[in-house]
């Protein structure tokens, strides 16, 4: 559902860049698999992905260019505490830091978005983002966590199946 309301953000609010709805849960819990269902909506849900190996640069450009499409961000909690509060600021207020020119300037191309962030992550990110006193409330709240767990009917095999039917349906829905 969070995937397909990505693209509507734009039309909540002009002055907010994202939210961030996390999965936490134990390893096999089928975290993974409930992002690559919500990125399989709009085709190769790589295209979607961010990584704890993308540089904070690289990273606002990709938020950027994806604009209101959702964004997947498996192993969250992977990241640097500081380098993790960084980045949740950066998202939910929509727009990359700005960037100067080897001349001195300001580089002056937009980078903004509002979309919905889908994470991941073995154990809670709130708990990260609550290092520092004067913003733990702030930036913990930004961060709605659900529990993951795969529904008793549903094996591990039965996720690995579903995982390869997503990928061979990628696009169709959102299309």
């Amino acid at each position: 559902l969070c995937s397909f309301a990505a693209p509507l953000m734009r039309f909540h609010s002009t002055d907010e860049g994202g939210a961030i709805l996390c999965l936490v849960g134990p390893k096999g819990s089928g975290k993974s698999t409930a992002l690559d269902a919500a990125g399989s909506v709009w085709g190769e849900h790589r295209a979607l992905d961010l990584n704890t190996f993308d540089t904070r640069a690289s990273r606002g450009v990709n938020l950027g260019v994806l604009g209101n499409l959702p964004v997947i961000y498996d192993e969250m909690e992977k990241q640097d505490a500081a380098i993790l509060r960084e980045f949740v600021a950066i998202f939910t207020a929509g727009r990359d830091r700005a960037r100067a020119t080897v001349d001195g300037g300001i580089r002056h191309e937009a980078r903004t978005w509002q979309t919905i962030l889908l994470a991941a992550a073995n154990d809670p990110v709130v708990e990260l983002l609550q290092g520092r006193q004067d913003d733990n409330e702030a930036l913990s709240s930004r961060v709605l966590e659900l529990p993951a767990r795969l529904p008793d009917h549903i094996s591990t095999a039965g996720s690995e199946r579903l995982r390869e039917n997503l990928k061979l349906n990628g696009g169709y829905a959102g299309d």
